[in-house]
């Protein structure tokens, strides 16, 4: 459902960012770039329960998920101009249970006695 998000932001001119515990993605527009839009509105969709997309608010400056594979394939050269107007937005994002991903472990053995 996340790969929707470009048809979205296409066709309404908007940034569609959908949120969920397996897969997140933020879509711009592929042929119009921020210039052509003087009030940039961010649409939110998180995934509930596995099967329900709901549309939420979030707090104005929120992080933005990774930017949809899609997009990078297929953006024009005026549209690259979203991932820089938001590239600080997008770097703060850390992905969900990143920092227990990638956390250090120690082995320890147990003996018998």
């Amino acid at each position: 459902m996340p790969n929707i998000g470009i048809l979205i932001a296409n066709k309404y001119g908007v940034i569609a960012h959908f949120l969920s515990k397996d897969e997140s993605s933020t879509s711009f527009l592929l042929w119009s770039g921020p210039q052509d839009f003087p009030n940039h509105l961010i649409i939110n969709i998180v995934l509930i329960n596995g099967c329900h997309y709901i549309k939420v608010d979030l707090q104005d400056g929120h992080p933005l998920t990774i930017v949809s594979w899609l997009w990078n394939m297929h953006k024009s050269a005026r549209s690259t101009g979203w991932k820089t107007l938001y590239h600080a937005r997008l770097s703060a994002y850390v992905r969900p249970y990143r920092q227990f991903n990638n956390r250090r472990t120690e082995r320890v053995n147990v003996s018998d006695n």
